[in-house]
C-alpha cells in the first residue's frame, strides 16, 4: 500500500479538524467511519476525514456522464481527487464556524434524506416489480402507434363546441366551421390531423378517438386548453418501420406503467399504516384565478395552513398550490384543471407516505445514505463558505471596471441581428418536409403562404429582424451562426413546429461601458474570487495533513480528460477545483 502525505498539521487545523467532526445531536452527522472490510476503499484522508473510492467514482460520473472500464488516465484522477480534498478543507472550515447549523442547509440536508430513504423504498418495493418483457413492449407498440386520422375543432366554451357538434351532426361541413371557429393549430388545415400514433396525441383525445366508429363527429370533450369535437377520418395499423426506433421509449413507457401499479397498491397498504387527515376547507381555500392571458393560477386563501398531514409530516396549503401550477402549466380550461387537483394532492399523499415508511425502516439512518448525506452537505458548505467568506472579503472598484473593459473591449461585441421568414406547421413530420423543399430550392414565401399556420403567412413567411443572444436556447445560438439564406432545423413551439429561414444578417459594433458594466464587474469579481480561492486553498492545504492513497486509487479504471474549464479554479460556486493544483 502506497501513502502519500503532504504537509503536517498545526495545532489550529487539529482545532478546527476537531470541531468540523464532533457529532452534534442538533446537527447532521458526521461521515461514518467505515468497517474493517471497507477500510481499503479509502482513497484519502484529510485531517483524518475519509474520502471514499465511491466519493471519486460519483464525480467522476457528473464529469463523464458515465464511467467505462476502460485505460486510467492519471491527470484526470490526479485533478478529480485535488479537487475533493480542496472541498473537504473548505467544508471542514465552514462546520469550524457552524455554517452547517445555519438555515437553509439543515433543511436541505433533511430534504436530501427523505428523498435517499424514499429512493431505496423505490427501488425496493416498486422498480424491482416493474420487469418488462419483449411480448409486452410488442403489445404495447400495438396499442401506442396504432394510426388515426381525424378532424378535430377546439373552442375555450363548452356551450361553443355543443353548438358546432350539432352543426356538424345536422349535416354541417365540419373543415369549414373548424377553420372560422376552432382555437387549435390544427384550425388552419380544417381540423385534420393525418396518421398520427395514439402516442402522439393528448390523452383525453386519444381516449374518446380510438373508441369511435368513423365518420361519426363526437363531443364535447374536455382538453387542457378547451372543449373539442372530434370526427374519425380512418384507422391505421402502427408503421413497422418505426419499432427499433421506439423500442427503448416504449419499454420505459411499459415499465412506468409497472411501476405506477405498484406504487398505488404500496399507497393503499401506506394508508393502513401511515394516519392521513385532509383539510377539506383548506383545499376549497386554494382558488382557481384566470388571468387576463387565460391561464390559470393557484390562489391559497391561507398559504401556511395545513392542506393536509401525514404522520407528522405537514403539505401546505402553499405546496399544494405550487404543485398545482405545474400541472396546470398550458391549462386554460376550468373543468380539465379541477379534474386534476384531486390527482395532484393524491401524489403529494403518495410522496409523503413513501417518505414516513422509509424513514419508520430505518432507510434515513443506513451508512450509506449518512455517507452520502455528508458528501452532499460538503458540497452545500463549499458554497456557502464561498459566498458568505470569501466573497465579502472582494471588492470590484470603478477604475479596475474602466480599465478591464478598455483592455477588453473587443469581447463585448454586440450580437448581429438576423432579419428571419418562418413557417408554422402542426407537426414534425410535416416541418421536416417543408425544410427540405426550401433547402431543395422551393419559394420559401410561397411554400409560407400555401402552409403555414401563424400571422406571418400572408406576408410570405417574413418574421422581421430578430436580436438572437448566445447561451439561451439552441435556436438563439443557431441564428448567431447563420449565414444568409440557411433554412434551420425545425423547432418545437408549444403545440406547433417552426422552420426559420436566415434572409438577412447585420452587425451591430460593440457595447458601451455603461450597457455592460454589469459584465465587467462580474468578470472581475471571477478573477478575484479565483485568486482569493486559490490563496485559502493553498493556505488550508498547509497547515493540514493529507494522505492519498495510491493503490485504492488505481482501482478506478476510466477514459477521457478533464477539461480546461473543469480544471480551472474560477467563480464561487459549482463543480470547480476550487485552487491551483
Amino acid at each position: 500500500m502506497t501513502l502519500r502525505a503532504l504537509a503536517p498539521i498545526s495545532t489550529l487545523a487539529l482545532l478546527a479538524a476537531g470541531a468540523a467532526g464532533a457529532a452534534r445531536a442538533d446537527g447532521p452527522p458526521p461521515p461514518p467511519a467505515p468497517p474493517a472490510e471497507e477500510a481499503a476503499a479509502v482513497v484519502a484522508t484529510v485531517n483524518g476525514e475519509p474520502l471514499y473510492l465511491e466519493d471519486v467514482a460519483a464525480r467522476l460520473g457528473e464529469m463523464h456522464g458515465q464511467v467505462e472500464e476502460t485505460s486510467r488516465s492519471d491527470f484526470d484522477l490526479d485533478a478529480l481527487v485535488f479537487r475533493l480534498v480542496n472541498d473537504t478543507l473548505i467544508a471542514q472550515e465552514a462546520r469550524a464556524l457552524e455554517l452547517d447549523r445555519e438555515p437553509p442547509v439543515p433543511e436541505r440536508i433533511e430534504t436530501r434524506r427523505r428523498e435517499l430513504a424514499v429512493s431505496r423504498l423505490e427501488a425496493e418495493e416498486i422498480w424491482s416489480k416493474a420487469a418488462v418483457t419483449d411480448e409486452e413492449v410488442r403489445a404495447a407498440f400495438e396499442e401506442l402507434y396504432r394510426r388515426v386520422t381525424l378532424r378535430v375543432a377546439t373552442t375555450y366554451e363548452r356551450e361553443e363546441a355543443e353548438a358546432l357538434l350539432a352543426e356538424v351532426a345536422a349535416g354541417g361541413d365540419f373543415e369549414a366551421l373548424t377553420r372560422e371557429r376552432s382555437k387549435d393549430p390544427y384550425a388552419a388545415r380544417g381540423g385534420l390531423v393525418e396518421s398520427l400514433p395514439r402516442a402522439d396525441l393528448q390523452r383525453a383525445i386519444a381516449d374518446a378517438a380510438f373508441g369511435l366508429e368513423p365518420g361519426v363527429p363526437f363531443g364535447p370533450v374536455s382538453t387542457d386548453i378547451g372543449w373539442a369535437v372530434l370526427e374519425v377520418v380512418s384507422f391505421e395499423p402502427p408503421d413497422e418501420e418505426r419499432f427499433e426506433a421506439v423500442r427503448r421509449e416504449i419499454r420505459d413507457t411499459v415499465r412506468f406503467r409497472k411501476a405506477e401499479a405498484a406504487r398505488e397498491t404500496l399507497g393503499r397498504l401506506l394508508r393502513e399504516r401511515h394516519p392521513v387527515a385532509i383539510d377539506q376547507s383548506v383545499v376549497a381555500g386554494v382558488e382557481r384565478e384566470r388571468l387576463p392571458d387565460g391561464r390559470l393560477m393557484a390562489r391559497p386563501a391561507d398559504p401556511a395552513a395545513a392542506v393536509a398531514r401525514v404522520g407528522a409530516a405537514e403539505i401546505s396549503a402553499e405546496a399544494y398550490a405550487r404543485a398545482l401550477q405545474v400541472r396546470w402549466a398550458g391549462v386554460r380550461n376550468e373543468v380539465a384543471a379541477e379534474a386534476a387537483a384531486p390527482i395532484v394532492l393524491d401524489r403529494m399523499l403518495g410522496e409523503e407516505l413513501l417518505a414516513e415508511e422509509a424513514l419508520a425502516r430505518g432507510y434515513g439512518e443506513a451508512p450509506e445514505v449518512l455517507r452520502e448525506l455528508h458528501a452532499y452537505e460538503t458540497r452545500l458548505l463549499v458554497a456557502r463558505y464561498l459566498d458568505d467568506v470569501v466573497a465579502a472579503g472582494i471588492e470590484v472598484t470603478p477604475d479596475e471596471m474602466r480599465a478591464y473593459y478598455e483592455e477588453h473591449r473587443d469581447g463585448f461585441r454586440k450580437p448581429p441581428r438576423v432579419h428571419l421568414a418562418q413557417i408554422t406547421v402542426a407537426t414534425a413530420p410535416e416541418a421536416e418536409r417543408i425544410a427540405g423543399l426550401a433547402r431543395e430550392g422551393a419559394d420559401f414565401a410561397w411554400l409560407a403562404r400555401r402552409h403555414s399556420t401563424d400571422n406571418f403567412a400572408k406576408t410570405g413567411g417574413d418574421k422581421g429582424w430578430a436580436e438572437p443572444r448566445p447561451g439561451i436556447d439552441g435556436l438563439n445560438d443557431a441564428l448567431l451562426e447563420a449565414p444568409v439564406g440557411q433554412v434551420l432545423d425545425p423547432v418545437p413551439s408549444g403545440e406547433s413546429f417552426v422552420v426559420y429561414k436566415a434572409t438577412a444578417r447585420e452587425e451591430q459594433g460593440t457595447y458601451s461601458f455603461q450597457e455592460v458594466s454589469g459584465n465587467v464587474r462580474q468578470a472581475l469579481f471571477g478573477q478575484k474570487a479565483t485568486a482569493a480561492i486559490d490563496a485559502l486553498v493553498r493556505t488550508l492545504r498547509e497547515r493540514s495533513l493529507i494522505v492519498v492513497n495510491d493503490e485504492v486509487l488505481g482501482q478506478l479504471a476510466i477514459s477521457g480528460t478533464v477539461d480546461e474549464e473543469e480544471k480551472a479554479p474560477g467563480g464561487m460556486t459549482g463543480a470547480h477545483a476550487h485552487g491551483e493544483s
